[in-house]
């Protein structure tokens, strides 16, 4: 059964095994329809039929406070700017937050962004967006976007100091290369000053 593969010009030692129906049908050395067995302690821990369906279909998770390894599945990549580098922002005017570099692969991306305002500020619209242009705002280009509008009696949301946040996504994004995603903002205001901050991030889902 040992054989050669070729990965890269590269040539690695292999195990290769044909698998054949036998007669009516029935795997070739193998208990019911699993072809090829693998155990641990006497239990099947994998395995695979003569169509070449891998058992078990449920994959066991990890069971401490690990993280996965770049490129394989639940692996995260984050940015975050916290409340001491937040970036001032400018009425009506997309700003750029947080960015991330995701590599080939097939991801879920999210956001949060967060508003902080003088005891003056007050807001008509505010805008997350996650897009793959810097300071993209609404358009072609960006993942999807969280909004509120505000319309009261008042003329907008009075700030008062405090800090808000929004949500943005998740959003699905399928890739052969790496590209740049970015956390963008566009926030209506009058009076006072606005400024934010916050966070991107995504992780591998398959």
């Amino acid at each position: 059964m040992s054989d050669t593969w070729n990965a890269g010009g590269t040539t690695f030692d292999a195990i290769k095994m044909n698998i054949s129906n036998g007669a009516g049908g029935a795997p070739v050395g193998a208990a019911a329809s699993r072809a090829i067995r693998i155990q641990a302690n006497g239990t099947d821990v994998f395995g695979c039929d003569i169509s070449g369906n891998l058992y078990p279909t449920a994959i066991q998770g990890t069971q401490t406070n690990n993280s996965a390894a770049a490129g394989f599945i639940g692996e995260i990549l984050s940015s975050v700017v916290l409340v001491g580098a937040q970036i001032a922002l400018t009425s009506g005017a997309v700003a750029n937050i947080a960015s991330i570099a995701l590599t080939a692969g097939d991801w879920d991306i999210t956001g949060v962004v967060a508003y902080a305002g003088d005891a003056t500020t007050q807001v008509g619209v505010m805008q997350g967006i996650i897009s793959t242009t810097n300071n993209g705002g609404v358009d072609g280009n960006n993942l999807g976007t969280g909004a509120v509008t505000i319309n009261n009696a008042s003329g907008g949301l009075i700030v008062n100091g405090q800090n808000y946040a929004m949500g943005v996504g998740p959003f699905r994004v399928s890739q052969a290369s790496t590209n740049t995603y970015y956390l963008n903002t566009n926030v209506t205001f009058a009076i006072g000053t606005m400024a934010a901050f916050g966070s991107i991030r995504a992780r591998r889902v398959r």
